[in-house]
């Protein structure tokens, strides 16, 4: 991630957001990779579709 981008797994986690989630289905993986794109796009889509907050605040300092 960018140096401007803040990501704190534990957010996620509490709200019970699955890795698999942003993650893939990283239990089937011999190798973890990235299977999505975690860009801004990404992220704030899925923000938006679960009611999350999506001020700039949220994600960079």
């Amino acid at each position: 991630m960018p140096d401007h981008v803040q990501f704190n797994h534990s957010r996620h986690v509490s709200r019970g957001v699955d890795c698999s989630a942003c993650h893939g289905n990283v239990a089937e993986m011999v190798k973890v990779k990235q299977v999505a794109s975690l860009n801004m796009g990404y992220c704030v889509d899925c923000h938006r579709e679960n009611n999350a907050p999506t001020d700039c605040s949220t994600c960079h300092r």
